[in-house]
């Protein structure tokens, strides 16, 4: 953080930020509602780790 302060590269993008808070609300709603809950492909997903990995982690979720 301080090399970021500092004037050097990114370490948490915008997209990865995204991807942690819409993962949030999905195992919040999973966990409201007690049923399986299906994230699914975002728009900014391909920029985190492409639409492959992003369906595994749905897969996943799902199973909370």
């Amino acid at each position: 953080m301080s090399e970021y302060a500092s004037g050097g590269p990114s370490f948490y993008s915008l997209a990865d930020a995204a991807q942690d808070r819409y993962l949030d609300l999905m195992i919040a709603e999973a966990e409201a509602s007690g049923e399986e809950v299906l994230a699914t492909p975002q728009v900014w997903a391909d920029a985190v780790d492409g639409p492959e990995p992003m369906s595994a982690k749905a897969t996943m979720l799902s199973k909370l």
